[in-house]
């Protein structure tokens, strides 16, 4: 009954979901798409976290390298 109201409610929103796994900071993406433009209303996490998530995966493979 609960998934049920979920897809009633995403469908009035005219949304869609599309999951991802980020290849260098191992971290599921969500984007949330308009369904009609296909336009991406938001990701989780945004765009610019995953930036630091990866600068912080480079940095330690550095560190770790040198140990």
């Amino acid at each position: 009954r609960s998934v049920q109201r979920l897809n009633e409610l995403m469908s009035k929103t005219q949304r869609s979901l599309h999951f991802q796994i980020d290849e260098i900071s191992g971290r599921t993406v969500i984007t949330v798409l308009d369904a009609t433009t296909n336009e991406v209303v938001r990701q989780i996490p945004s765009s610019e976290h995953l930036a630091v998530l990866r600068h912080l995966e480079r940095v330690g493979a550095l560190l770790d390298t040198r140990c």
